[in-house]
């Protein structure tokens, strides 16, 4: 990814409509901290976090959705264990909402979570089940994380991803400690932090944790087409273990390394004891952008599972010394489609990885609406359709080995979070809703090319969607899914993925795309 230009969107509040415009493409939002937290606890001893809820692009609530906000949320306690994150099983945390004080203007809240607005708080104490069992000297060493999630609510106001803090640290008091020396050592600089994280809960009841870095810009943070995507796949390997058996897979553009790591975390259970069935993965980024990849392959002990290489698109010889190290059978790659200026060398790269692989390629590319016009994100897949024939496909959940017509519209699919209560009953009372609502479902879709539609697209706040015949209204989330497959393969691939399907035609198309790589103009 080409973050070298990193502000793809307005860094200042000066357009109005254009961030009114954004908010209504997000029905995801994520909990962070609004204040540091102390890394260094006491056990029995209530601690404080402030939270707060914006969406992606750092947006808070506004308006009527944030006086309606109304999000309770829950503590987990996440011990490292032998290489894991796992649930802590000799500690256990308690969670409550804020208690006044007398010096603090700050109200009572009714809930730990968010309370009529995107400011919310808890307070949390961890305890020891059995003090006489677990020695101090056991847990000072243990690296603790706390997981804020929402609970489970029969009509959530908010849907939001949730949040994971730590390392922490948890001592017994001291004798000597008094209650005003430990709100004292709560608040001395070297023991608080503002890191934050989002665990993935995999096969095995552990955790992958994987850190944000909001102050790098676009690399630094998990989009939503991230989490879409890292659903798809998860679901797809948990169907089929053997999807992505022995293969050599690139996460482009990896930004936190997510997509990759979760595939190799998944990966490492699954073939456990069969280590030569390991898929190969690699995560490429820009060389200032692979230090966030780095640490969270260290957090997540995946060095032996994963490599870490740089890739900018345009560049041949990045392409030709990643080929170069074996064949390539998956690329995937995640909100690619943010800058028009960069379409060509992204393509290209994209051409290159598979026209000069000895292997057939599939490509698979999460992209969810925002800034782009409809015109421009046409001029991509024109652009596409140079190399590649373009048809689309829609959703076809399998159950019990049966195609199904989905019922379910992209906002739950959009707001998936992985925590205990999950959103499985939430999508299926969606999905009730909508077909008491319109009386109507999804039609399966056959083969519809990407239509034409009039000019009023060229408006950039324009929120009309292109009728493909898969899309639904006001849909702005979707899996475009490029395969060099023969076509029967991608019948199958159809079932489990909604998509775009791109087959390589290998016709002239893709020498002229190449010329016009070498010397890129403005789109």
């Amino acid at each position: 990814m080409n973050h070298a230009d990193t502000a793809s969107y307005p860094v200042v509040d000066t357009n109005v409509d254009y961030y009114h415009h954004l908010q209504r493409y997000s029905a995801l939002y994520r909990i962070l901290l609004a204040t540091p937290y102390s890394t260094n606890l006491i056990f029995k001893q209530w601690y404080r976090i402030n939270l707060k809820l914006v969406n992606e692009l750092d947006l808070a609530l506004t308006g009527q959705q944030k006086s309606n906000c109304w999000l309770e949320v829950g503590c987990h306690l996440l011990v490292e264990k032998n290489k894991s994150i796992i649930p802590c099983k000799e500690c256990f945390i308690e969670c409550r909402p804020l208690q006044h004080d007398a010096w603090d203007s700050t109200t009572a809240s009714d809930i730990a979570g968010f309370q009529n607005d995107s400011v919310g708080d808890l307070e949390f104490m961890v305890s020891l089940h059995d003090e006489g069992y677990v020695s101090s000297s056991t847990t000072a060493s243990a690296k603790y994380y706390i997981h804020i999630y929402p609970r489970q609510q029969k009509q959530p106001s908010i849907m939001a991803f949730p949040l994971m803090i730590g390392p922490l640290s948890i001592t017994e008091p001291s004798v000597h400690h008094t209650s005003n020396h430990i709100l004292d050592d709560q608040w001395k600089e070297h023991d608080t932090s503002n890191a934050i994280y989002h665990g993935y809960r995999l096969q095995d009841n552990s955790f992958l944790i994987i850190q944000e870095d909001w102050s790098l810009g676009t690399p630094g943070k998990m989009w939503d087409s991230a989490l879409v995507l890292s659903q798809m796949i998860t679901d797809r390997i948990k169907q089929d273990p053997d999807y992505f058996r022995a293969s050599h897979l690139i996460d482009l553009s990896a930004g936190t390394g997510c997509l990759g790591l979760l595939i190799a975390a998944l990966y490492k259970s699954v073939y456990r004891n069969h280590q030569h069935n390991m898929p190969r993965i690699t995560l490429t980024d820009l060389p200032e952008a692979l230090d966030l990849i780095y640490r969270n392959r260290s957090y997540n002990h995946l060095e032996a599972y994963t490599n870490v290489r740089s890739l900018e698109w345009g560049s041949y010889q990045d392409v030709k010394n990643l080929l170069s190290e074996g064949p390539l059978h998956t690329v995937i790659a995640s909100d690619v489609l943010y800058r028009p200026s960069t379409f060509y060398s992204l393509v290209q790269t994209l051409i290159w990885l598979s026209d000069e692989n000895e292997n057939q390629v599939d490509i698979y590319v999460g992209y969810k609406r925002r800034g782009l016009a409809l015109c421009e994100e046409r001029k991509f897949f024109d652009l596409c359709a140079k190399s590649f024939t373009i048809t689309t496909v829609s959703a076809m959940p399998v159950v019990n080995h049966t195609v199904v017509e989905s019922k379910t519209r992209t906002s739950p699919l959009e707001g998936w979070i992985l925590n205990d209560g999950g959103l499985d009953n939430y999508n299926r009372e969606m999905s009730n809703d909508d077909k008491n609502n319109n009386g109507t479902t999804p039609t399966k879709d056959k083969t519809p090319a990407i239509e034409q539609v009039e000019d009023e697209d060229d408006d950039p706040y324009n929120a009309r969607i292109e009728k493909t015949g898969c899309y639904q209204e006001n849909e702005d989330l979707q899996l475009c899914f490029f395969d060099t497959k023969d076509w029967r393969k991608c019948k199958k691939e159809m079932q489990a993925f909604r998509a775009c399907f791109i087959k390589n035609s290998n016709n002239a198309g893709s020498k002229e795309l190449i010329e016009s790589a070498k010397h890129p103009q403005e789109l």
